[in-house]
Parts: C-alpha cells; structure tokens; sequence
C-alpha cells in the first residue's frame, strides 16, 4: 500500500517596494491615482442627521445609536472631517471603491489629528474585501491600533484585492467618556502598494513508499525523494488559475491544492447561492493559503485555526454577511447543521473520512450552504489535519432560478379590549417615499393591535375586525383559520361593520390555531398570525391555544386586521395576551423573529423601550438550547415595554404592560405584576433586500 506526505515549500518571491515615508517615519504608496472620492475632503460636505459628513462619504456608528456628532473642520491643508463626543464611542465614514485589480496589492490610508487632551481615543482604518458596508462585519480587516496625541499621524494597511470593489472604513474609537474631544481626519487615500503579492508554491502532495505501517507527516523546506517536479505556480499578480473541478464550473477564487485532494464543486448553476472562494489550511496554520485568501486571516476570526473543520460564510449579493444563514455538512449516512459564529463563519468538526488523493479517492463529506451548491469530496487526506473554507455568495437578481416560497408556519398575536392603555402597533414609516399596495411578500393586510382570549365555556371561536387603511370597517374580506387538531375553514365575508368570525365548535375545544387573510382565490395575502417558528417535531405548538378549560383557558379569540400601505423590512404580524393556562405566573415578552418565508432568524438585535426612552439591547438566538428566531425577555415588576428590530426599519409594538394589561382574568396564572406577551416579527422581503440602518434609527423613524 502507498501513502503520501506533504512537503511545505517555503519559497517567497521577493518584493520590491517603492514607498515614500512621511515625517512620522511611516511609508507610504507613491504614485497611482487615488481610488476613493474626495479623499482630500475638499468637495464639500452636505448636512446629515448626525451633522455634517463629507460629500461621496457615509458615516456609521457602531453601535447604531452611538454618542458622535460628524462635523466639518480644518485640515492640514484645508478641510477635513471631524467626529466629536463626551462619551464613548465607535464611529467613523466608510465608502466603497471601484476600478481594484483582483490580486493586486493596495495600501488605504488617512491622517488623523487626535486632542491633546486626556482622552483614550484609537484611529483605524478598515478594509472590506468583498465591497461590505456593515463596519461590524467579522470580515473587515482592521489595521493595528495607534493612540499618539497631538500633530497629525498616518494610519494605513495594505491588502491584496480580491475583486474590483472594496469598501474602507475610516474608524475612530473613544474609550472613555470625558470632555468633548474633537478628532479630524484628513487626505484618505487608496492606491496600488507599488508591490507584487507574495507568490507561495503550492502544498505539493508526492506519492512515496511507505516505510513504516504508520507514516509520520513532514514538514521541510525540501521535497521528499521521489517524483521531482513540482507543479509550482509562478509569480503572479493575479489569482491562480481556476480550474474546472468536475461537476461545476470555475469558480472565482479556486486554491489549486482543493484539485490536488479531488475537491469539486457541484454544477447548479440555479443554486441562489454561488460558491465564490475555497481554500484549506494545513495543521491550522494560515502559511500557505493564496494570497487571496489572506483577507480573511483577521483577528476578529478567531475560530480560523481550527485544524480539522469545515468553514463557511455567506454573503449577500451586495457583500454583506449572512449572519443568520444555515449550513449543512452531510456523509453518506448522516448530515448535522450550523449556524455563523460572531465571526460570521459558521464552521464544524470533521473527523475519519480519511482517504488517499493520491490514489484517485475523494473525502466522504459535502458542505454547502442552504440553497447553495455544494464543496464535495471533503475528508482528512490520511494522516493529516487539513480544514476546508468556503465563501458562498447570493446570485445578483435575474440570474437564478427562483426558489419555491414555503408557506409560513404560525404566530400569534394578541388584541385589545378593556383594563388597561391598549397595546397598539406603531407602523414605521415606509422605506420608500412611495407607499406601496402590498408589500414584496405579496401582504395587503396585518394584524391590528394585540390578541387577545377569553374564557366562554359555550363555544369556541375565532372572530375580530377588519379595517382599512384609515381605519375604517371593511366589508366583504374573508379570513382563514387553521389547527392541526381541527382542520380549516374561510370566514364569511365580513359584514359593513368590518366583523367576521369562525366558529368552531358549540364546547370548548383544544387546539393550536392560526389564522390570515385571504383573497377571493384563497392566497394568503397578511402575515399569519400565531406563527412562530419550531422544530416540525412538534407543528401542534406552534398557534394561538384554545383550551378545554374555561376558568385559566381561552375559547374565544379575537384577532383584528387592517389594510397597510406601508410595509417597513420587519412588520408585527402578531402580538398577543397569555391566558393564565399559558402565563403560570410569568413576566415575560416571548418574542419571535421570522424570515420572509416563516424560518427563525438567530443574531438580530431587538431594541426593548421602557417609557422614559431608557431601552435594552437583546439578540435572538442567545440561547443554543432554544428555537432559531426566538428571545425570551424577562419584565420586572411594574414595567411596561415597547419593542422593535433595531437594526432595520420596524413597526413598533407598544403598551407591553405587566401591570395594566388589555384584558383582566379572573384566573390563577395572571396577576398584577405577572403578566406576559407574545410578539412576532416577520421579515417582508428576503434580508438580502434590504438596507441595514447604520446611524441610530431615531434619525430615520421616530421611537420613544
């Protein structure tokens, strides 16, 4: 039998820099024209919410809300761009460039002025390789810290690209909260470094006789005896060939030595998702992945030694991180799931699978993103620890086959009635200045208020009002209630008084309900309410209960609707009321956040209110042991909440009150102070489609 080793040739290219130095002794790229828009700052600033930013810039703050006033100032030469704040803060402006050759080396850079006085403030300057534009994206490569005060000081990084765009961030970090400290920054440029990237020869896999039963893994500066020639790649400054891996087509980014371990791509061109760039890493070390590759080697990757994992990130098709997307490794007899990490890369353990590539054998595994095409042929080449990475990136719109909508699965949603201020839904303004009919997910109506139950040991029913836009009652709209207990059933068309209603049974029944408008055909055409998203192991849970018991139950529900014209990235499909069966004495808001097509969506910030305006910062997914898409939030006694989506355009769901509810129950699970909701937030467009809100949401939709 043959084995094979690895022989790691550490040969760089030399490299030839022609850089200038400035007088802080730092160098700096000569020559080449400058790629950012006013770079000098000298065409002019326009006003912004957060105060005056420089024309072709965009500022950020991170996070979104953070205590920074942009302003204009003077420069070394003229103006340039000042941040100010007595707290402390991450801020900065970012902008994205174009004309980049994939492979060339760029140094970005900018001045900085920083006070004097006794402030802990920290100037960076970031790079997103692939045109990101979120400054906490786990893929932006960040340069070292510099802390000096006082005269000017340059800041860079150099970096090779790895497409024709690439965004820069010019960041500035304050520490400590004191007196109001202004910074400038001045004279941003990005340019070619005026040096080739380095050239490493490939990981070279030789065939040899094995000499012992148990072979030992080498790593030397010369090639083990046996075939001489190396398939090296010469210097370049462009990315390697790609080659055509059988089963697909090439792809951008293709480290040669995934050919030599029979690596290949699966050919589905439909696939919404496209793998772009795929490389390893041997024995966790980052020395000889392509040059390309470095972009991502980053601190704020931790994960990235992992020596016998499989890596995974995607991106939309503006570059942004997926942070909520699945992946899937899967073997001929198993598959096992994950989601990214704070890095953004999602990453699972490999272990056996091992297999000779120098024999013609592939690796056992598959690894692909959901929706994506797959990396297969994955496995541990034998007696050795490799890891696979691989970036997947959305299709631009038009260019795949479109993917079946899954109807969404249900989520509840509470209503107002009598004992309390009635919790309502704030709608945000439209995204766009023209309100629309429907929303991109084909909505025309949404739960109106919060739902809420009561006990009625007579019946069971489904039943509410439907408005318009304006609020006023709408006839001859139908409505479709479901349960997987019971069945379905389509309403009557509301009356002139907007009622409609479904009923049940004449006892009370036990049953997990949801419920929407529909069209004349039967298409659903409003969120659904009591969806939520849960494991299908267990549908029946997921629904607004009935119950049998009509003392801390509820038979009779009511759900409200309205018209909408104005549909923000994340709409309240529904919020309800918990019945003192459900409540057991709780204060809590159990809240949801769904995609577009029903799934939970983990790492999307919630901003909870109180009524002074004070708020609390909570992510959805914080519990591994929980569905995806969910937050449970406690409430402390005599506290109200309202709660929205921070970092998108969001309705506002108000008057989550634990003292004043919108029902009283005369019941064992529900007291003054022990009083608990349920919210829902459903995304109405794919995440890809929307724009993430970078300053502080205040600035663009009014809250609390």
């Amino acid at each position: 039998m043959r084995g094979f080793t690895w022989v790691r040739l550490a040969v760089t290219v030399a490299v030839l820099a022609v850089l200038g130095t400035t007088a802080g002794g730092l160098a700096v790229a000569q020559g080449g024209v400058n790629l950012l828009t006013n770079g000098n700052f000298e065409a002019g600033f326009a006003a912004h919410p957060a105060g005056a930013v420089a024309n072709g810039w965009t500022p950020f703050t991170i996070p979104a809300g953070s205590p920074v006033t942009f302003g204009q100032g003077s420069g070394r030469a003229g103006a340039g761009q000042t941040l100010a704040g007595a707290q402390t803060y991450r801020a900065g402006i970012y902008q994205l460039a174009a004309g980049l050759t994939p492979g060339t080396a760029y140094q970005a850079g900018f001045y900085v002025l920083l006070p004097d006085a006794g402030t802990s403030i920290t100037p960076l300057i970031g790079i997103g390789p692939l045109g990101d534009t979120d400054p906490s994206a786990g893929i932006i490569a960040w340069s070292n810290a510099w802390t000096r005060v006082g005269d000017w000081r340059h800041i860079s990084i150099t970096f090779t690209a790895v497409q024709s765009t690439a965004s820069v961030f010019l960041r500035v970090d304050q520490g400590s909260a004191g007196a109001a400290a202004t910074v400038v920054l001045d004279d941003a440029y990005l340019r070619p470094a005026g040096i080739g990237p380095r050239a490493l020869l490939p990981l070279i896999v030789r065939a040899y006789p094995r000499p012992t039963p148990t072979p030992t893994a080498t790593a030397t500066a010369t090639p083990a005896p046996s075939p001489t020639a190396t398939a090296t790649r010469p210097p370049t400054s462009t990315p390697p060939p790609t080659p055509t891996p059988s089963g697909g087509g090439p792809i951008p980014y293709w480290d040669p030595r995934l050919t030599q371990l029979n690596v290949t791509v699966e050919q589905n061109p439909a696939a919404r998702y496209q793998l772009m760039a795929a490389f390893i890493t041997v024995n966790g070390s980052w020395d000889d992945v392509p040059d390309w590759a470095r972009v991502y080697d980053v601190p704020s990757f931790p994960e990235r030694g992992g020596d016998h994992h499989v890596f995974g990130l995607c991106l939309d098709a503006q570059g942004n991180v997926l942070y909520q997307k699945g992946f899937v490794l899967s073997w001929p007899d198993g598959a096992a799931g994950a989601t990214p990490e704070a890095s953004g890369w999602a990453n699972l353990p490999i272990y056996g699978g091992a297999y000779y590539p120098d024999q013609g054998q592939s690796g056992p595994y598959r690894w692909a993103t959901l929706n994506g095409n797959e990396l297969r042929g994955i496995g541990m080449p034998y007696n050795h620890h490799v890891s696979f990475f691989a970036v997947w990136r959305e299709q631009a719109a038009g260019t795949a086959t479109p993917t079946p909508t899954a109807t969404p699965s249900p989520t509840p949603s509470p209503t107002p009635t009598a004992g309390g201020p009635t919790p309502t839904f704030t709608p945000s303004p439209a995204v766009s200045p023209t309100p629309t009919p429907a929303s991109p997910s084909g909505w025309q109506f949404a739960a109106d208020g919060i739902i809420v139950g009561y006990p009625d040991c007579r019946r069971t029913i489904l039943e509410g009002t439907i408005r318009d836009a304006a609020g006023s009652p709408l006839a001859g709209q139908r409505v479709k209630v479901w349960a997987p207990q019971w069945g379905q059933a389509v309403s009557a068309p509301s009356d002139s008084s907007g009622h409609w209603e479904v009923l049940v049974a004449n006892a009370p029944l036990a049953a997990t309900w949801q419920a929407a408008v529909v069209d004349a055909a039967g298409n659903l055409i409003s969120p659904i309410a009591g969806q939520m998203y849960v494991p299908q192991t267990s549908p029946v849970t997921a629904g607004i209960p009935t119950s049998t018991d009509c003392v801390n139950g509820h038979q009779r529900l009511v759900i409200n609707w309205r018209a909408r014209q104005d549909w923000p990235d994340f709409v309240a499909a529904s919020a309800r009321f918990l019945s003192c069966e459900e409540n057991h004495m709780n204060h809590n808001l159990y809240i949801w956040v769904l995609d577009h097509e029903g799934r939970g969506l983990n790492n999307i910030y919630l901003r909870l209110f109180l009524p002074g305006g004070a708020y609390t910062d909570e992510r959805t997914g914080k519990d591994p042991y929980k569905p995806a898409g969910y937050l449970d939030f406690p409430m402390f006694a005599n506290e109200s909440r309202s709660v929205r989506v921070r970092d998108y355009s969001s309705d506002l769901v108000e008057n989550l009150s634990n003292t004043t509810p919108p029902v009283i129950d005369s019941c064992g699970g529900n007291a003054w102070g022990h009083y608990s909701y349920q919210v829902v937030f459903q995304a109405s467009k794919p995440l890809s489609a929307m724009r993430r809100l970078i300053l502080p949401f205040r600035l663009f939709e009014g809250g609390p």
